[in-house]
């Protein structure tokens, strides 16, 4: 048994290698914590403004596009961050739309694909602000609204295009990408 401040294997030389590598090991580790923490979670595929959209969301977005469309999955990703930046301009400016507003908007046949609806009310909610705002102006808001998207799906530089980009998924390209 030791006594209170006996060190534990007192005769025990020290391995300077050892001591080095364990340094090394919580360097990385504490590097990748602090790059995770910089990293959108796994489960959010984008944010636009304050609204987050779910990796769910996303997923039962493209689903149902496949059935109605051939939209790839960053073309998708875009209609929904702009539907959602169409929702925040209708909000702001006081902009009704009802579900009977977009219907007219849309394909009565497409309508009928229920995983299809989103999506479609995303296109309708588009067209409607922009035809209500004009399409310059709605081009304007969508540069002024934060859009962030996870480097898995893309990257987002309304300078460049008012679109998702579909990338390799790294953080330092997305760092590259990131609109200064």
């Amino acid at each position: 048994m030791r006594n209170p401040g006996q060190t534990r294997n007192p005769g025990r030389k020290r391995n300077p290698g050892r001591t080095v590598r364990s340094i090394a090991v919580a360097g990385v580790l504490g590097g990748a914590v602090v790059l995770g923490g910089c990293a959108q979670s796994g489960g959010t595929v984008a944010t636009v403004g304050n609204t987050t959209i779910s990796q769910d969301q996303f997923t039962s977005t493209v689903n149902g596009a496949k059935k109605v469309s051939q939209l790839t999955p960053d073309q998708v990703l875009s209609v929904m961050i702009q539907g959602e930046v169409a929702n925040q301009v209708a909000e702001q400016r006081g902009i009704h739309i009802s579900d009977a507003d977009r219907d007219k908007q849309l394909n009565p046949d497409v309508l009928k694909v229920t995983e299809a609806r989103q999506l479609a009310y995303d296109l309708a909610d588009i067209q409607i602000v922009s035809g209500s705002i004009g399409d310059k102006e709605f081009g304007k808001a969508i540069t002024a609204t934060d859009v962030r998207v996870n480097p898995r799906f893309g990257t987002w530089d309304p300078k460049q295009s008012l679109a998702v980009v579909p990338g390799g998924g790294s953080l330092s390209q997305e760092a590259q990408n990131r609109p200064k």
